[in-house]
Order: C-alpha cells, then structure tokens, then sequence
C-alpha cells in the first residue's frame, strides 16, 4: 500500500500553466480563457484572426503577457517587442518609446493585458504596433498595487482597466 501525504490544493492558475508546460495545452479552463471566449466579435483572441490583410487596422487584443525583448531604434531609443499568447497562439506587439514611457511597467510575462493598435505587415509577418495599452482584470477582481521593481524587471505602474472593448 502506498501513502501519500496531503497536499495543499493547486490553484486553477497554477494548474493551467502546469498543463501548458507540460502537455502544450490548457485542458482545464482557466477563468481567463473563459473571460477570453466571451469577448465580444471585435477582441482578438485567436492570433488567426490578425491576418496580412488587416493591415493598417485598428484593432484591440487581449491576451497574457508571454516573452519581452528590449530593442533599440536607429536614434538609441528603447523599444520593446511583446509576444502576446492568445487562445491559439502568439501574436507579436510592438510598443515604441512614446507609448513606452507611459506603460513600461505593464509588461511582465504572466500579466494580463488589453491593447489597441495598429497592424502592420512587414516581410509576411504580421504585428500589432500599441497606441495604448492597461492591464486586465477579471470581473470582481482589483490589479494589485505594483511591488518593488527588479532590476531589468518591468514591475505595473499603469492603472488597470478590465474594458478591451474596442474604441469607438
């Protein structure tokens, strides 16, 4: 007879990421996925729907925050590129130095994010270029104060929102 010892139970977050990590894909529902699929038509959350012939689009996403890779323009100023994950796969964000500066410390892997933008196409690779972006919260749920900045960490400054409703 084998015994085990009891465990503390794992969060719904904490076994979605698990499944993710270890299978490739979510099979339990996390209540972000589910928040994500009642989106209204006009939110991306499927990167199929970010399309070449989108170009030019404003467009409004919603997703988690998956990877940041800091860049320089050619004058030296630093911008970031965002991998987004949707419910299908990643899309790529680009946020220039003047949306930067007012939401540098939204972007940390993990952190749930709405954002409006442009599509760009460029070389066959589609991405969304960010004229405004605020963290997401799920219905009845308060953003977390931000907490001490790690170094070359990006820690939450910008207010939180839960509307990615597209602007009118």
């Amino acid at each position: 007879e084998i015994r085990l010892n009891p465990v503390a139970s794992e969060s719904e977050h904490e076994r979605s990421i698990w499944e993710k990590d270890l299978l490739g894909v979510e099979l339990t529902q996390s209540a972000f996925t589910r928040e994500m699929y009642a989106q209204p038509e006009g939110v991306i959350v499927f990167a199929a729907n970010l399309t070449p012939e989108r170009a030019g689009e404003k467009v409004s996403a919603l997703g988690q925050v998956a990877a940041v890779r800091e860049l320089s323009t050619r004058k030296g100023d630093r911008f970031i590129a965002v991998n987004l994950a949707l419910l299908d796969s990643q899309i790529e964000l680009v946020v220039w130095p003047n949306v930067l500066e007012h939401t540098d410390g939204l972007w940390t892997a993990g952190r749930y994010v709405t954002v409006i933008g442009q599509v760009r196409e460029r070389d066959g690779r589609v991405s969304v270029s960010v004229d405004e972006a605020r963290e997401y919260a799920l219905p009845g749920t308060e953003i977390q104060p931000p907490g001490p900045r790690p170094a070359g960490a990006h820690a939450a400054r910008a207010p939180g929102t839960r509307d990615p409703r597209p602007l009118d």
